[in-house]
C-alpha cells in the first residue's frame, strides 16, 4: 500500500515562502558584494577644503590662522611660538572672536620643547585586532595622547573679542572639542578637530610597545600597545612648529599649508539653523580622501620676544606688562618700572631633612634677568602644582637669589572649596 503524502499546512507554506525570499535576498546581497569586491572599479571621493581670509558682514577681514615665531637665535629674548585662530562669533557673521596658544621658553637660555603625553584617563585602549599564528599571535590596542611643552617652556591659552586690545586667559581652553565657525567661499561651516577619530596612520602614530604576554590553553599571544596622538589644537600647533625650520627668518606673508584628515567640516543650513557633516559615507570600493589647504599668515624672526607689545596677544606668560628692555611699559605702575612674574618653574627645589622643600632661583634665571635694572618681580607660588608633585613648600633657601632683584610681591595660589585663593607672603620665610 502506497504511503499517503502529507500536505503542508497554511503556516508551513507561509514559512517556506518567507524562507525562500530571505534565501534569495541573502544570495543576491552576497553576489553583489562579491561582484563589487572582485569586478567593480575602486572609486575615490575627494573632499578638498581651502580655508583663507575671513570677513564679517561689515567688511572687517582677518586670516583664520596667524602664526608668529621668535626663534631667539640672537639670544636676546625668549623663544616664543604663537598661533592665533580668528573665527566668527556666531551665525550672524557680524563679529570675530579669537583664541590662541603661546608656547614660550622659560628663559633666554632655554628652548621650546614638545613632549608626547599619553591620556591618563584611558584605562583600556581601543582593540585594533591582531594576528594569529600556530603557536602565538598578537592583540593590538590603540591608546591616544597629546602634545604639551616639556621642561624649559610653558603654554598659555588666551582669548579676546577685540583682537587682543583686551586679553584674558581662556575660560574655555582649546581642546579636542573645540570648533570654529569659518567661511569657505560663500558658505558657513563649523570646523572641528577630529580628536580620536583621526586615522591611525603614520601621521598620528607615535610609538609601539610590547606590553604583556597572555596564555590561552596551550597557546599564547602578545599584547601590543600602539600610541597615537589626538587631532587637536596642540598637535596642529606641533605640526606647524616643526614646519618652521624651512621658513626663512624675516618672513612676513601668507603661506599655503596642506593638512591631512585632521578636521570634520559641518555645513550650516540657514533654513534649519543647524550644521550637517559634509563627509560622504564610506562604502565598499569607495575610498574617501580628505584634503585641507590653509592660508596662514606667517611671521618669523631671529630675535627673541622681549616685550608684550611684540606678541600677537599683547601678553607674555599672562603678563601684559612683560618687558626685557628696561623701559617703562606698564600703565599699572607709576614707578617707571615694569613688572615680571616668576613662577615655580623658575626655581630649583632644595629638599630639607623633614621632606619639605625650599626654593632657589635657577642660575639661568638669575643670569638672564639680574641686569634689568628697571624691572620688579612678582613671585607666584602655585601650591596646587606643588601638591601634585608631592612637594611641601617651606619657603626660600638662604642662597635663593632673591637679593638679585627688586621684589614687588610674593604670593601663593591654592584652590580652596573650588576657588583659587591668592595669599600674599609679607615676610620671606
Amino acid at each position: 500500500m502506497a504511503a499517503t503524502k502529507k500536505k503542508l499546512t497554511a503556516w508551513q507554506k507561509i514559512l517556506v515562502i518567507i524562507t525562500a525570499v530571505i534565501t534569495v535576498f541573502c544570495v543576491g546581497i552576497c553576489s553583489w558584494y562579491a561582484y563589487i569586491q572582485f569586478f567593480y572599479p575602486e572609486k575615490i571621493i575627494t573632499n578638498t577644503y581651502e580655508v583663507g581670509l575671513q570677513e564679517t558682514t561689515s567688511g572687517e577681514a582677518r586670516p583664520f590662522i596667524e602664526v608668529q615665531y621668535f626663534t631667539n637665535e640672537n639670544k636676546n629674548g625668549l623663544e616664543t611660538f604663537e598661533i592665533k585662530f580668528n573665527y566668527l562669533l556666531d551665525e550672524n557673521q557680524e563679529e570675530f572672536f579669537s583664541q590662541g596658544l603661546q608656547f614660550v621658553a622659560d628663559s633666554i637660555n632655554t628652548n621650546i620643547n614638545f613632549e608626547y603625553l599619553v591620556d591618563s584617563s584611558q584605562t583600556q585602549g581601543e582593540l585594533m585586532g591582531g594576528s594569529a599564528g600556530w603557536y602565538t599571535g598578537s592583540r593590538q590596542y590603540a591608546y591616544f595622547g597629546s602634545y604639551r611643552t616639556a621642561e624649559g617652556s610653558s603654554i598659555f591659552n588666551y582669548m579676546s573679542q577685540d583682537d587682543y586690545e583686551n586679553t584674558s586667559i581662556s575660560t574655555n581652553p582649546l581642546s579636542t572639542d573645540s570648533a570654529f565657525r569659518i567661511q569657505l567661499g560663500e558658505d558657513l561651516f563649523l570646523m572641528k578637530f577630529k580628536g580620536a577619530e583621526i586615522e591611525k596612520n603614520e601621521l598620528s602614530f607615535q610609538s609601539s610597545e610590547k606590553a604583556d604576554y597572555k596564555f590561552f590553553l596551550i597557546f599564547g599571544y602578545d599584547i601590543i600597545n600602539n600610541y597615537y596622538t589626538y587631532a587637536d589644537p596642540y598637535f596642529f600647533s606641533y605640526l606647524i612648529f616643526n614646519s618652521m625650520d624651512s621658513v626663512a627668518n624675516g618672513t612676513n606673508h601668507n603661506m599655503i599649508f596642506e593638512f591631512g584628515d585632521l578636521f570634520n567640516y559641518y555645513l550650516y543650513d540657514e533654513n534649519s539653523n543647524s550644521y550637517s557633516n559634509t563627509e560622504y559615507e564610506n562604502m565598499d570600493s569607495v575610498l574617501q580622501q580628505m584634503q585641507s589647504y590653509y592660508s596662514i599668515k606667517i611671521t618669523k624672526s631671529a630675535d627673541g620676544l622681549r616685550d608684550s607689545d611684540e606678541s600677537l596677544f599683547k601678553t607674555v606668560k599672562g603678563n601684559s606688562g612683560f618687558n626685557l628692555n628696561g623701559d617703562y611699559s606698564s600703565g599699572d605702575y607709576f614707578t617707571g618700572e615694569s613688572i615680571f612674574t616668576a613662577d615655580i618653574y623658575d626655581f630649583d627645589f632644595v629638599k630639607l631633612l623633614n621632606d619639605s622643600y625650599v626654593l632657589k632661583f635657577k642660575n639661568s634665571f638669575i643670569e638672564t634677568y639680574k641686569n634689568f635694572k628697571n624691572m620688579k618681580l612678582n613671585i607666584e607660588i602655585n601650591l596646587d602644582i606643588l601638591k601634585n608633585l608631592n612637594i611641601q613648600f617651606a619657603g626660600f633657601a638662604d642662597d635663593s637669589g632673591l637679593e638679585n632683584f627688586k621684589i614687588n610681591k610674593i604670593y601663593t595660589l591654592e584652590t580652596v572649596d573650588g576657588q583659587l585663593i591668592e595669599t600674599e607672603i609679607t615676610e620671606v620665610i
